[in-house]
């Protein structure tokens, strides 16, 4: 058989995908607000007494006794009112119709009266000022100043350093950066080295322009900050993408910190890049720090415990670090109070003294301080009479170099806001630090330095009869990694403590680097660097000193004890509400200490004002609260308490999805026809609590309207880690009817001479369908015109309203694919679905559009070539 191309003729107007709908109409159950008609059944009309007297119930109800509860739970017991009106006005309806109805109304009825006393979470108004220092994440303005004062007076180590960075091909204001949709890291598909040197890049022209005020170094920065902002929409790979997110999560975080001021960062763009660093690094920090691929649980061998030492001490070192420099950027005192906590405190509980035990285990969390130097044993080498291996010293040595790095830098961020972690646990790190350097750049044999056996236990292992390290791991020795002058410009620059094998390893590392300056593979940018530039300091006079402060902090009766963070602490795998503490106002005392010993000047100085050395403050606000403190010679030194309120941090933004007859939009506005079901879902940036609630009441992401009557807002509340409450509003705008042409919403369409036009008023379903009247006389809600071969204006009354229908006639002589593709040669106008039906098997469609300039092959025709010419 022949052939043959068949046209259909379209305006760019139509919609295509519904020109061939066919309006069906089934059974509905009441009150759903779909298509229904069960009281046409067989049954015989029903007794509508009842009904009556439960919706007079329900409207006295309303009326009287509804305020102080939920609005929208009073709205959806009216819309079950109207319907019911609706059905009663139809005065059509089975007895098991009517009585579907009296059970619907009874039970919504009782569902709005349980709201009483219902109200919504309260909303913590937005702040700017919650107590941090900026810049304060890995260089402060005084480190920034002092480097700036060190330049000027011609300091040759110094400006060794700058010449250094200046010198790095990532520092440069023309470096080109390449982001990527997802940074993965591990398995196949590896791109993670684009964001390491992204961020290098960022932090690098971020410390040209901070030091050197050139701005062409800061319009770099900001563009590289926000390719990666507009172009990385998550992290991805195997477990080893815990490891991306912490890198270079924190690193990203520090580079904006030290833009965050710049004058050409616009708002809006540094608003958008927060979020964009809660989305795709916080989440997947934050989700290591408390499930680590659920090892902690140890959900896949639960029978031999849990296991939150299942991984070395970098994996938690990186994300306890990106977490508090996020928290920082954006002035979250939740989120860097949760960062900072699993650094200082012992979330498992396990921790002790190990110094007269045979072995240590690894059953803590290995990023907390007393587990990352797991045992301090006398020896005089040490800067304080004692050494302490490290969690990896075992392990081999570019790990716990490595590891070294990321605690020193915690350690800096800590400093710079004002919680002088180097100092914290009686200079645990100090031992540590000495312990690492002494065998990769001291001189010292491994064999001579104090150890403990330390026993590493997998997830799959027996915990105490595991790996058993009987002493160091030399593999790796002298890695360089750049950060040592962090701990000179700390320990001998401000304390005065000398630290021997820490000056031998900056004596073979530094004036030191950053990204670029080492290998190009993903160690050499582990560490933001340039650790001389930022944190290096001239060794302090004698007798000038600072006075290291630790403190205390009493609340509700309890006195915490070398504890200066509350709220937001020992989070773990278990999701729950908020750690935050209630915002209800309590005191909260908040005491600095001095060391054991020194004399008390007097001279505290807190950033609220106060000049006493206590303070009590109300648990009315998160914030970080910081003393200054004058010793006897003149130092100054700092103690910062964060307290986390709940409520009192950053909102998660939330992404709304309207779902109507089976179709799903990204939306928060959606126009419907009266008594139609809608399904709102609102969805978090951050996950951990499920803690959503709507204003009728239904707590949970999502909630189902069965039958919208009226329009009106729905008011979505989540509260997120923090406690902090997002709001998402939605508007529903109903409609008594909706106009429909040949299966498609519109009031107007052009169609081919001698085309059947089907009109449609769609109007509830409990409403009678004969209450639409056609101009034609006819009653029900569809009208159907054959051969329409001129323009055409129909209308429709309802309500007592009118509805006009258009259709104009397409003068198929006027346009090009009229002529190329007539009747003459062979050629047929397919004008409804029979037609398309008949002669789908034997012949090839084309789908024509003159506006549109374009004639397409019709790809779901049996025969189709698929061909496309375009004129």
């Amino acid at each position: 058989m022949q052939r043959k191309l068949l046209v259909a003729a379209f305006f760019i107007t139509c919609h295509v995908g519904q020109m061939f709908a066919v309006s069906n109409y089934g059974d509905i159950l009441p009150l759903s607000g779909e298509d229904v008609m069960r009281q046409e059944k067989t049954e015989i009309k029903g007794d509508f007494t009842e009904l009556k007297q439960v919706v007079t119930d329900c409207r006295l109800w309303v009326q009287t006794a509804s305020a102080g509860h939920a609005v929208n739970a009073v709205a959806e017991l009216m819309d079950q009112v109207r319907l019911a009106e609706m059905l009663i006005a139809s005065n059509r309806a089975s007895q098991s119709v009517i009585d579907d109805y009296v059970s619907s109304l009874k039970l919504v009825l009782v569902k709005a009266q349980a709201t009483s006393g219902f109200s919504m979470k309260r909303v913590f108004p937005l702040v700017a000022d919650h107590g941090f220092v900026h810049p304060g994440g890995l260089v402060s303005q005084e480190d920034v100043n002092r480097a700036k004062q060190l330049l000027a007076e011609g300091d040759e180590r110094i400006t060794k350093a700058w010449n250094r960075l200046c010198a790095n091909s990532y520092a440069k204001a023309d470096v080109a950066t390449y982001p990527t949709n997802t940074v993965v890291r591990g398995g196949s598909g590896q791109n993670y080295m684009n964001a390491a040197r992204g961020a290098a890049m960022a932090y690098q022209n971020a410390l040209r322009w901070k030091i050197g005020g050139t701005k062409e170094n800061a319009e770099a920065a900001v563009r590289i900050l926000m390719a990666w902002c507009n172009g990385c929409n998550g992290v991805g790979g195997d477990t080893n993408m815990s490891l991306a997110a912490g890198i270079y999560g924190h690193e990203f975080a520090n580079a904006a910190e030290l833009m965050r001021d710049y004058e050409g960062w616009n708002k809006e763009d540094f608003e958008k890049f927060k979020k964009w660093m809660v989305r795709v690094w916080y989440n997947k920090s934050i989700d290591f720090l408390r499930r680590r691929h659920d090892t902690w649980k140890n959900q896949r061998y639960a029978n031999l415990g849990e296991r939150p030492g299942h991984y070395w001490s970098n994996w938690g070192l990186c994300n306890a670090l990106c977490v508090m420099s996020i928290g920082i950027l954006c002035d979250d005192v939740h989120m860097y109070n949760q960062g900072v906590s699993f650094y200082k405190y012992d979330h498992v509980g396990t921790f002790k003294d190990h110094s007269g035990d045979a072995f240590v285990m690894n059953d803590g969390c290995n990023e907390f301080i007393g587990n990352l130097v797991p045992v301090v044993l006398p020896d005089e080498r040490g800067p304080k009479g004692y050494l302490g291996q490290m969690q990896e010293s075992g392990r081999d040595q570019g790990h716990s170099l490595m590891a070294l790095g990321l605690a020193v830098d915690i350690c800096q961020v800590g400093f710079n806001q004002g919680d002088d972690l180097y100092a914290y646990m009686d200079d645990r790190i100090a031992a540590g630090a000495e312990f690492v350097a002494a065998m990769n750049f001291g001189g010292e044999e491994s064999s001579t330095l104090p150890w403990k056996p330390y026993d590493y236990a997998d997830c799959r292992a027996t915990l105490g009869n595991a790996w058993r390290q009987g002493g160091p791991n030399k593999s790796g020795s002298g890695e360089k990694r750049p950060y040592w002058d962090r701990l000179i410009g700390y320990y001998e620059g401000l304390r005065g403590l000398k630290m021997q094998y820490v000056e031998a390893a900056s004596a073979a590392v530094c004036p030191d680097g950053g990204g670029g300056n080492y290998s190009q593979n993903s160690g050499g940018f582990d560490h933001l660097g340039f650790s001389t530039l930022t944190s290096w300091r001239p060794v302090v006079e004698e007798g000038r000193a600072i006075v290291p402060l630790t403190g205390d902090i009493s609340y509700k009766g309890v006195t915490y004890t070398n504890q200066t963070n509350l709220g937001g602490l020992r989070y773990n795998y278990l999701s729950g509400a908020s750690k935050a503490i209630p915002a209800d106002s309590a005191d909260i005392t908040l005491m600095p200490r001095l060391p054991e010993g020194v004399e008390d000047t007097g001279e505290w100085k807190w950033n609220t004002g106060e000049t006493m050395r206590n303070i009590t403050v109300k648990a009315d606000r998160s914030y970080v609260y910081r003393v200054e403190y004058t010793a006897k010679n003149g130092a100054v030194s700092h103690q910062a308490f964060a307290i986390a309120v709940c409520g009192d941090a950053a909102p998660d933004a939330m992404n709304p999805k309207i779902t109507v007859g089976g179709e799903e939009i990204s939306d928060t506005v959606v126009t419907v026809l009266c008594a139609t079901p809608v399904t709102l879902k609102a969805s978090a940036a951050t996950g951990w609590t499920n803690d959503y609630l709507w204003d009728n009441g239904v707590k949970g992401s999502s909630v189902t309207i069965p039958s919208v009557t009226n329009s009106r807002v729905y008011t979505c509340q989540f509260a997120n880690q923090s406690g902090a409450v997002g709001e998402l509003r939605f508007h529903i705008n109903v409609v008594p009817a909706k106009q429909v042409i040949d299966g498609a919403e519109t009031d107007n369409k052009y169609v081919l001479s001698g085309s059947t036009v089907t009109f449609e008023l769609k109007v509830p379903t409990a409403q009678n369908p004969d209450s639409v009247v056609w101009d034609n006389g006819t009653t029900g809600t569809i009208c159907v015109v054959n051969d329409v071969v001129e323009d055409l204006t129909v209308s429709a009354t309802y309500l007592g309203k009118k509805y006009t229908f258009a259709v104009k006639v397409k003068d198929a002589g006027k346009y090009d694919y009229s002529k190329i593709l007539s009747a003459d040669k062979g050629y047929q106008i397919v004008t409804s679905v029979d037609e398309i039906k008949d002669l789908s098997e034997n012949n090839y469609f084309f789908l024509c559009s003159d506006e549109a300039n374009l004639m397409i092959g019709l790809q779901d025709a049996k025969l189709n070539g698929n061909k496309a010419l375009f004129f």
